[in-house]
């Protein structure tokens, strides 16, 4: 357990704070540290004021910028053509993935609209999806409500199919997403695992609020989960718990309308794909909602829960591979007697 610490003059970029509490345990499936040393070398620190949780230091942009144009999504389904690496025109199986998160946002609709007037929307409506990739999710709008999508990448190939292959011409190949602007302001705009990479979330939320989406929008974000994500992806710049998201976006101008745990689709053959992955966020734009005030979470409070899920959903996995352990023991038994019954002995049933 760590006590509260300065960090060289850094101060939280959620709500400027300035003493942090090192996570400082280990865990064998959901892991504090470092998935990848030569991205980022870093111990995660919990603010003491917000709950948020960022990694120090913080990602090099440069080492960024190197790690996402390497092979690093070289899988399987990748061709080596003398060295030359091409992947498939749709991604597998993150495409389907993209396209199944979807139905979270369907749910969330189908959940709410009675609630929130004006929620669900029509084949008149304009979509933006910030980091879209190919535009599958998109396209689940799409086929849901005639949507009119706007794909939003710094993947060319992906736009490009979300142009041509999905019909979404207003796609959009990202420059600076800080900056960048569309040809009409959208009403519903979403950011599915985006959010936790980008290192200045107000100034972004400042952008959209005044420059992307309409008064009457409607911002959808799906990030992980604090307590039930590993907390070990160089790329990450901040791991909210639901305190700390609704706090990100009240003090940013957005008004939370609704906030949730869970995880669609669950991806069995990873580890760490767990019932309580991801946190949704539901809200929409404000000009009182920033002068709320916020009660300070300490962060021993997030140290202490965190370790708690981490040792939870770890024994989780295992017991839930011990039982998949006994299950195979049980048909291979099987397996043998019917090898030494029937093609050894020649026993006839």
């Amino acid at each position: 357990m760590s006590d509260l610490v300065k960090l060289d003059g850094y101060i939280c970029g959620i709500c400027s704070h300035d003493e942090f509490m090192a996570v400082d345990f280990k865990s064998y499936i959901m892991s504090p540290k470092s998935s990848n040393l030569e991205v980022n070398d870093f111990v995660n620190y919990i603010c003491d004021n917000c709950g948020v949780s960022t990694p120090y230091p913080q990602p090099d942009l440069d080492k960024l910028a190197k790690h996402y144009n390497s092979t690093y999504r070289k899988d399987k389904y990748t061709l080596d053509l003398d060295g030359k690496y091409v992947n498939p025109p749709v991604q597998i199986p993150w495409s389907g993935v993209s396209f199944l998160r979807f139905q979270s946002f369907f749910d969330m609709v189908k959940r709410q609209k009675e609630k929130l007037i004006g929620l669900e929307p029509t084949a008149e409506d304009y979509f933006l999806d910030y980091g879209a990739y190919q535009g599958m999710f998109l396209y689940g709008a799409k086929c849901a409500w005639g949507c009119q999508g706007i794909a939003y990448d710094y993947n060319e190939n992906g736009i490009d199919f979300a142009r041509n292959a999905l019909g979404m011409e207003n796609s959009v190949v990202a420059k600076d997403i800080y900056s960048d602007t569309f040809p009409i302001k959208t009403k519903y705009v979403s950011l599915v695992h985006v959010f936790e990479h980008l290192q200045f979330p107000g100034k972004f939320l400042a952008h959209l609020k005044q420059d992307v989406i309409t008064d009457d929008g409607w911002l959808y974000i799906e990030v992980p989960n604090a307590f039930g994500f590993p907390m070990s992806d160089p790329t990450h710049y901040f791991s909210y718990t639901i305190d700390a998201l609704r706090r990100t976006m009240e003090t940013n101008g957005f008004e939370v309308e609704d906030i949730w745990i869970g995880n669609y689709p669950i991806l069995k053959e990873y580890e760490w794909s767990t019932p309580i992955q991801n946190l949704y966020c539901l809200a929409r734009p404000s000009d009182s909602i920033s002068e709320k005030n916020h009660p300070q979470v300490r962060a021993q409070t997030v140290y202490n829960e965190m370790r708690k899920s981490y040792r939870a959903l770890t024994t989780r996995y295992v017991m839930g591979e011990l039982k998949i352990w006994a299950w195979d023991c049980a048909r291979m038994a099987k397996h043998i007697w019917k090898l030494v019954t029937l093609d050894c002995m020649g026993i006839k049933k």
